[in-house]
């Protein structure tokens, strides 16, 4: 029994079988020595059984087992044990992108708060571009005995250095599912499970239309519910009705346009098409609203001009994570660009429903993926004062992904604190741009702090601006940097 009410497993094992065989006959294989120990630890540190599940069979007759990806669509957390041989497999491959898929289609998403939800545990001394792409831009679990530029061999299971390294990633791996029990458990998370997510799939321009079919079957694969299939009616009154109808019960609005506005709606205005009356509908009446257009179509292949004053307009419309965007995808990639907005909306539900009155203020910590070790006093200075630290994860982002978590981590957000620490000061200067844009476009009462970490850095490279508080840290913590920054926000203590 898992201790995740909706999980198969609280934790899958994803390994490459050669690297459980034994070295010498009737001695257990290093895979079943790890999983048996994670599973004891974790059991000692929630005090109840953590479901550890492996496939403990050298071979099977099926490439892919569906017993495999049922258990890996239902884990919680997947433990990946990294060697040459698990990065040459497909198997192993493919059991990362079911439950990449799955995870980014949940409302927790594939990472809870600033940690990935795929643990990569390192056996051998693997340089990081060979990692698997989900979990690049993490550090990992080294469980090798390799020193420099070594390759190494696994640590013994009995070391003192295989069980130090095991406590940590137990520890991890507790923060994680306890986020992951904590949200089954929220006000709301009931409710949002117990109502498919819906789809308003409006009619796609004529050039995107096989794409639109295949999405709408990708789409009830993923569990979604689909409203689709306007027009009929073509007359414009009961069409504009029918589409209000849809949109009202619609999560969300998706919108296929390409080169060709599609079939008008009359015979005066070309550019006046079904596909782009729906655009226009949901920009009034949609919750939450998605347009996606091919990324090699230009406006200098679009022959009718007021449909290409159109798409400028939406290209030029003020960008709403919560009610509107525009991304720009290929054909293959555009259910990815769904399934990202619905975690992303299922998510922010969840969390509305979850926060209680007087809930601790919000930190958004933004900092680039080579920053994060010199965040930690930071984050946990925060997390002492009630102050609930939320970062963009580490994780390989898209550019529109990247700034829609941008943006909703700022809305919800007292505090803007950009971490500067090795990265180019270009970086934390356009970090801050793009912030103070959003906080005055929306007026938002957010206030922005520079935390200045190591290395040292000139004098001159740490002045900013005086709307912008520093929190020189640069050789050692001193949480006294801070308290001007809180007090600006209504968060001292």
């Amino acid at each position: 029994m898992a201790i995740l009410s909706q999980s198969h497993c609280d934790v899958f094992v994803s390994y490459a079988h050669v690297d459980d065989l034994p070295d010498r006959e009737g001695e257990k294989g290093w895979v079943a020595e790890f999983a048996g120990q994670l599973a004891v630890r974790l059991l000692k540190r929630f005090g109840e059984k953590v479901e550890v599940w492996r496939d403990p069979q050298l071979g099977r007759a099926q490439r892919f087992d569906p017993v495999i990806e049922q258990a890996v669509r239902g884990a919680g957390v997947m433990v990946c044990l990294l060697s040459n041989r698990y990065l040459k497999s497909d198997y192993c491959g493919q059991e990362i992108e079911w439950f990449r898929a799955k995870a980014e289609a949940e409302p927790a998403g594939l990472a809870v708060a600033d940690t990935l939800r795929v643990f990569p545990v390192l056996l051998y001394n693997l340089p990081p571009e060979r990692w698997p792409e989900v979990v690049r831009g993490t550090s990992g679990f080294p469980f090798f005995d390799a020193q420099g530029e070594e390759f190494g061999e696994p640590l013994a299971p009995g070391s003192e250095s295989f069980q130090r390294r095991l406590r940590q990633l137990v520890e991890e791996l507790h923060a994680v599912l306890s986020r992951l029990r904590e949200a089954e458990a929220a006000p709301g998370a009931a409710a949002a499970r117990a109502r498919p997510f819906t789809v308003f799939l409006a009619q796609p321009a004529d050039d995107l239309r096989p794409a639109g079919r295949q999405l709408a079957a990708a789409l009830v694969g993923q569990g979604v519910e689909l409203l689709s299939g306007m027009p009929p009616p073509y007359q414009e009154a009961q069409h504009a009705a029918a589409v209000r109808r849809a949109l009202a019960g619609a999560d969300l609005a998706v919108h296929l346009l390409g080169e060709h506005p599609g079939e008008p709606v009359g015979e005066d205005d070309p550019a006046r098409s079904y596909p782009v009356e729906q655009v226009r509908l949901g920009l009034e009446h949609a919750r939450s609203q998605l347009v996606l257009m091919p990324d090699e179509l230009t406006l200098e292949l679009v022959e009718t001009p007021g449909y290409a004053e159109f798409l400028r307009g939406l290209g030029e419309r003020e960008r709403d994570a919560g009610r509107f965007e525009l991304v720009r995808a290929g054909r293959h990639r555009m259910l990815d660009a769904i399934l990202e907005k619905r975690r992303r909306l299922e998510e922010a539900a969840v969390r509305a429903a979850a926060a209680p009155a007087g809930a601790p203020a919000v930190a958004f910590i933004d900092l680039h993926s080579h920053d994060v070790p010199h965040a930690t006093d930071l984050v946990g200075y925060l997390a002492e004062r009630r102050i609930t630290p939320v970062m963009i994860p580490a994780a390989d982002l898209s550019p529109t992904a990247g700034m829609s978590l941008f943006e909703e981590n700022l809305k919800r957000a007292k505090l803007f604190v950009v971490v500067f620490g090795g990265v180019a000061r270009a970086w934390v200067e356009h970090r801050l741009q793009e912030a103070f844009k959003l906080i005055l476009g929306h007026q938002l009462d957010t206030r922005i702090g520079v935390y200045v970490a190591p290395p040292e850095k000139p004098v001159e490279q740490v002045k900013f601006p005086g709307l912008f508080h520093v929190a020189l840290n640069m050789t050692r913590f001193d949480p006294g940097t801070l308290q001007p920054l809180l007090a600006q926000a209504g968060s001292a203590p």
